[in-house]
């Protein structure tokens, strides 16, 4: 059942990210690609990065049996070992607080992707391949009290 979410979920930012082809350059952008990360039992992230825009994703089992997908997406840029995410749309817009503007800090190593802050680092994966597998997720925003609001993905002011 993981590898189904995770499919639908990896299929669900790749419908969400632009029309553009990515370049396979890691040199001239090493964000570019689809980046996965599991979390915890349950819960996946998923970046991608193409040309100068990207798309994010947090998907999980809810406690109903069905899934949620938080989503947003927005344009970024580089600058040394940062990028800047500057978030156009979120799943989360008048449900919570939605920070239009973002950094962190990266390093790539081969398929490997981390980024961090001062409290936090989360480690990716290069995705490869395509998803396979189907499945349904509700599009929407985790709460502050782990609650799960469905919400459309909406621009950010």
């Amino acid at each position: 059942m993981k590898s189904i979410v995770f499919a639908l979920f990896l299929g669900v930012v790749a419908a969400c990210g632009s029309n553009e082809s990515a370049s396979p350059d890691a040199a001239a952008d090493p964000l570019v690609g689809t980046w996965s990360s599991a979390l915890t039992a349950g819960v996946v992230v998923s970046m991608k990065f193409d040309g100068n825009n990207y798309t994010t994703g947090l998907i999980s089992l809810l406690t109903n049996g069905t899934y949620g997908l938080q989503a947003s997406k927005g344009t970024y840029s580089i600058q040394g070992d940062t990028v800047i995410l500057r978030k156009t749309s979120s799943s989360c817009q008048g449900v919570t607080s939605v920070t239009k503007l973002s950094s962190a800090t990266f390093s790539r190593k081969g398929n490997g992707l981390s980024f961090s802050d001062s409290t936090t680092i989360v480690m990716f994966q290069l995705s490869t391949g395509d998803p396979t597998g189907t499945g349904v997720a509700k599009l929407g925003c985790y709460k502050a009290d782990n609650t799960f609001q469905v919400n459309p993905l909406t621009p950010v002011p």
